[in-house]
């Protein structure tokens, strides 16, 4: 029994648990872009005036590097670490071998004109030959194709390194750093030889140096790899701090102009804050911004519950306000972590641009109200942030707050640039207190910022497709009289769209008095009766004196046509796709009033039978709203009043009260959240109206 009650309050409260789950998704969602650490949330710039209170190191930490102090040190470093060559020692053996066979070999030396040497010049050859080889060969002789890296290098001056064991690291293997030159080419290695066989006659010296070019061969070969490695390990080695700063240390007082040491040291504390704020202390920083973020989200959920319960009660609209607030938060977080970007870059005001071309000027405000305080706590200077965006917010709601054309649009991004550049002016001179400190490129974000929200009218058009909403612009378009459906209208049921325009200047004029959405009223006037355009004839307005299709009809099948043209005029609306709202306005403009000339002419012809009532009655639903009450006493009024043989001031007066309280009598009104004050007001301009459009004049005296 207990679970049965429990799940039974569980569907009744359904829509409750929804808009439950749609807050703790956004405050997820929100809480995940969050920076998941305590931030150094000082605004600073070098040359700048430190405005802040006098800042004192938090913890120990030590002072970076300036970035082009490092670059240096990498460029030294750079061009003194040392390329790398493994040398092959081993052929050495190989060619004091070859050396021995070629001094055996008579047709060897008989090849180089050596064929005379007796063993004496043999051996003195072999000894002095073994003496060159084994210098140049303990060097080096660099391949023809590593020539290029070591010409390179040695005129950058770098070192060398030999590698003198065929290990693939360097500093594991065993090595020898020598200067750059002191390796040879294969020129270079001959002209070492020549040099060293010049106390031999020259006849004999060519032939010996011809016979010792032949065993020189390169043993050097240069490893990029290792070189690189190397470059990297030198590099790394680096420090990228100089000096400590211990806690409590005065980093800048305020007042202190930013100078390039004091930045370092700022730019130094910006660096330290993740080490000293781990994943552990992350956890309570982390729960802070979701107290905050849920603070704010109840606030926007309660002022619906209390001033927009249509809103409130309808999970889609929520849903699209909690989905607008966190897309805004995430372009904000993406913009806020690239360092290139301003965060006045993203364009904040497309939020309340779009609320407020679907719902009302205070609905528009207040969400960018939370959605700015959410964004406040995570910003640079977050007042300065605060007041920039709150007051281009509402700007941008005044600029719109009437919409009848697309250039309003353009209108409000100029304004809105106008109202950022002056913002960010008042504050800096605030800051610097001199126009020349201020720093005018930042306005190009601000520029751009504007030029963005112009995206608001693609995203009106995508939300109305993806949350079947109007927007007054649609609502604009849809009042244009040269569109199809009404073109349509105006040629099969002239009278019809007449009557319609009539309507919809009456509807528009009262509602704009006692407040309501004049825009909506005046297209779901215009398409209230586009049922009648599928039997015009049937319908008094377009007669126009032709015969009466009635008089064939009994008066049941006559009011029963009368009332058809409300779902017929649906069946058109759904064909055409026009928005929901407007259909229910075709759905409620008669409620469940009598066809009354039909019913008094049954009652006068047949008083003896019983009349069957719900026939001559239309099927309702009955106005639920401000607009759609309205609209019913438009089109009754200004039917009624066609009829008026003599319209007078006196005459018209008397019908629209007598039309109005017949209403108010049946009970038309219950469900509306109308008053009697604005009834009293839309008699009296009924009136005014009516005797305009009927040119009721003073008489002239004769």
């Amino acid at each position: 029994m207990a679970l049965n009650q429990f799940i039974n309050a569980l569907s009744n409260r359904h829509h409750l648990i929804m808009k439950v789950l749609l807050l703790l998704s956004a405050l997820v969602l929100i809480s995940m872009l969050f920076p998941h650490e305590q931030q150094f949330s000082f605004r600073y710039k070098e040359g700048k005036v430190w405005n802040y209170r006098s800042y004192r190191a938090p913890f120990d930490f030590p002072v970076q590097k300036a970035k082009e102090d490092l670059e240096a040190e990498e460029e030294t470093v750079s061009r003194s670490s040392p390329l790398c060559f493994h040398l092959d020692e081993s052929l050495l053996q190989v060619k004091t071998e070859r050396l021995n066979d070629l001094l055996e070999s008579k047709e060897a030396l008989a090849s180089f004109n050596l064929q005379g040497l007796n063993a004496n010049d043999k051996k003195a050859l072999h000894q002095r030959a073994e003496d060159l080889l084994s210098t140049i060969y303990n060097i080096g002789i660099l391949a023809e194709n590593d020539e290029p890296a070591w010409r390179a290098a040695n005129e950058a001056g770098n070192g060398l390194l030999i590698i003198r064991e065929n290990g693939t690291e360097a500093l594991r293997g065993m090595a020898e750093e020598r200067a750059i030159d002191k390796i040879y080419s294969l020129a270079e290695a001959k002209k070492y030889m020549d040099e060293h066989l010049r106390d031999i006659a020259s006849e004999q010296r060519g032939s010996y140096l011809d016979l010792l070019s032949t065993l020189l061969q390169s043993n050097a070969t240069y490893d990029d790899a290792l070189t690189r490695k190397l470059l990297q390990e030198n590099i790394a080695a680096i420090s990228t701090t100089e000096g400590l700063f211990h806690k409590d240390d005065l980093v800048i007082s305020k007042g202190e102009k930013v100078s390039p040491k004091s930045r370092r040291i700022l730019d130094s504390v910006k660096y330290e804050y993740d080490i000293h704020y781990p994943a552990g202390d992350r956890f309570v920083y982390i729960l802070g911004h979701m107290l905050l973020t849920a603070i704010a989200l109840t606030m926007l959920l309660l002022f619906l519950a209390s001033f927009r319960k249509d809103v409130f009660e309808d999970n889609k609209k929520v849903l699209f306000l909690l989905m607008l607030i966190t897309l805004m938060i995430f372009g904000f977080y993406w913009i806020m972590k690239t360092e290139k970007l301003s965060i006045y870059l993203i364009p904040l005001c497309i939020v309340p641009v779009v609320i407020r071309a679907f719902f009302d000027t205070r609905m528009a405000l207040f969400t960018h109200l939370i959605m700015i305080l959410i964004l406040g706590f995570i910003a640079q200077d977050g007042f300065e942030f605060a007041f920039m965006h709150i007051t281009a917010g509402m700007v941008a709601i005044f600029s719109i707050a009437n919409l009848r054309n697309r250039s309003q649009f353009f209108i409000t991004s100029a304004l809105l640039f106008l109202t950022y550049a002056l913002s960010y002016i008042a504050i800096q001179i605030m800051h610097e207190g001199d126009l020349h400190n201020i720093d005018f490129l930042e306005l190009r974000w601000f520029g751009v910022n504007s030029m963005l929200v112009l995206l608001a009218y693609p995203f009106i058009y995508l939300s109305e497709k993806i949350f079947g909403f109007v927007s007054d612009v649609s609502l604009l378009e849809l009042s244009d009289s040269n569109s199809p459906l009404l073109r349509e209208l105006a040629t099969r049921a002239p009278g019809t769209f007449q009557h319609s325009l009539q309507v919809s200047n009456l509807s528009e004029a009262v509602i704009y008095k006692i407040g309501g959405n004049t825009l909506m009223i005046r297209a779901a006037a215009l398409y209230h009766d586009i049922g009648k355009m599928e039997m015009p004839l049937y319908f008094i307005e377009n007669q126009g004196g032709a015969l009466n299709p009635h008089d064939e009809l009994s008066f049941e099948e006559s009011a029963n046509m009368i009332i058809s043209h409300v779902i017929r005029g649906i069946e058109i609306a759904k064909k055409h796709k026009l928005p929901d709202q407007l259909i229910d306005f075709i759905r409620t403009h008669h409620g469940t009033t009598r066809v009354q000339y039909f019913y008094k002419s049954f009652l006068k012809n047949f008083p003896d039978e019983i009349v069957d009532e719900q026939k001559f009655r239309y099927p309702g639903p009955l106005p639920y709203s401000k607009e759609t009450a309205v609209l019913m006493m438009a089109d009754s009024v200004e039917a009624a009043a066609r009829s008026l043989k003599q319209p007078d001031e006196e005459s018209i007066e008397k019908l629209v009260d007598q039309v109005i309280d017949n209403s108010i009598a049946e009970k038309q009104f219950v469900n509306c959240n109308i008053t009697f004050r604005d009834i009293a007001t839309a008699k009296k301009i009924f009136r005014k109206m009516l005797a305009s459009i009927h040119h009721v004049r003073v008489e002239y005296p004769k």
